[in-house]
């Protein structure tokens, strides 16, 4: 066996789409949706005539693929990686991962994250020396509800938090992506990791092709300060209300969570929830959301829809630095929140 490796490794181009879609049906899932459905391909990988894919050839053959998710239109972008794999085939499928991870580190992409990592790749975050990590996940039960029949609660097992009212100086509004780009400071969170403009929540969130995202507004004496992006998710004839997405002033939390309160009770939904990493946990707990004990077998806030799966469920990540301090990560970044079948 040889470590020597020959492959041609290069950024993707249009003309290669179809044959890595052909890849992710023979190597990772035959009924993948970005190997059945080329319109969701191209809605979260591709941008003119570029495809956000690294690839390695042996001629014409695709020996491995790693894409990659731009979180704004700068060139030196923070990315998510998304979907690492190389040919089961291969006789040194280690190296060769770490060939294409290299040559995307070489880019002049800003800070390389990924979220939903393989416990059997985190050699190769420690040996690069990256950040490794989990989401957190915090919830607000509705005890109105008669029956649970996605979450499951044992309401002794903890103290369950108030939710403090909400104040009148706040107020929380849907908006339009054109009253974003007009009036929301993107440029304020330059800082933030990642960093995240208008043309990504334009296109994340408000151009999806297949979900419904709610992109509200938080407001102080009528200047928006913050976004936060809701998701409703259904199974078993009930629905949860989920926080897929936070961008602003986090301190604002606490004075609308309120009104999130009441749209879940209005829908009858099981429970309000955010799954995130970075924001300070005092602020969620004086929001009145609880912490999910995720080895708990008591309480259980289902992460798994598509399909179902009622039990707690821990998501890895890893961050190419170890200045932390401003990182925020939540469910709807990288490729977490998509479809896992084609809807076609």
């Amino acid at each position: 066996m040889t470590n020597k490796l020959s492959a041609d490794i290069r950024l993707a181009e249009k003309r290669d789409l179809k044959k890595i879609m052909l890849f992710i049906k023979n190597e990772w899932s035959h009924d993948h949706i970005l190997a059945n459905n080329q319109l969701f391909f191209e809605y979260q990988y591709c941008s003119d005539n570029n495809v956000n894919f690294v690839i390695a050839l042996e001629g014409k053959k695709i020996l491995g693929v790693l894409g990659f998710i731009k979180s704004s239109d700068n060139e030196d972008s923070d990315i998510w990686l998304a979907l690492w794999k190389v040919i089961k085939s291969k006789s040194s499928p280690f190296f060769l991962g770490i060939q294409m991870l290299n040559f995307l580190l070489e880019h002049k992409f800003n800070n390389v994250l990924c979220l939903g990592i393989n416990e059997s790749t985190i050699p190769i975050y420690k040996f690069l020396n990256f950040y490794l990590g989990s989401l957190n996940q915090f919830y607000i039960p509705n005890k109105k509800v008669k029956e649970y029949k996605i979450a499951q609660y044992n309401f002794n097992d903890q103290r369950i938090k108030r939710v403090p009212k909400r104040d009148v100086r706040y107020k929380l509004k849907e908006v339009t992506s054109s009253f974003l780009k007009k009036n929301f400071q993107f440029e304020q969170y330059k800082k933030r990791v990642p960093y995240k403009d208008w043309a990504y929540i334009d296109n994340r969130y408000f151009r999806h092709p297949i979900y419904k995202y709610n992109v509200y507004g938080i407001f102080f004496k009528e200047a928006i300060i913050a976004l936060i992006v809701t998701r409703r998710v259904y199974s078993n004839a009930s629905s949860a209300l989920r926080i897929i997405d936070f961008y602003g002033e986090e301190s604002s939390l606490p004075f609308i969570i309120e009104i999130l309160q009441d749209k879940m009770h209005e829908s009858k939904d099981e429970y309000l929830d955010i799954m995130c990493f970075g924001i300070p946990e005092n602020i969620l707990f004086e929001s009145g959301f609880n912490k999910l004990k995720r080895k708990s077998s008591e309480t259980i806030i289902p992460n798994y829809f598509e399909p179902f799966e009622q039990k707690n469920i821990t998501i890895d990540f890893f961050v190419s630095s170890q200045e932390m301090g401003n990182v925020r990560i939540y469910k709807g970044d990288g490729d977490q929140d998509r479809p896992n079948k084609s809807y076609e």
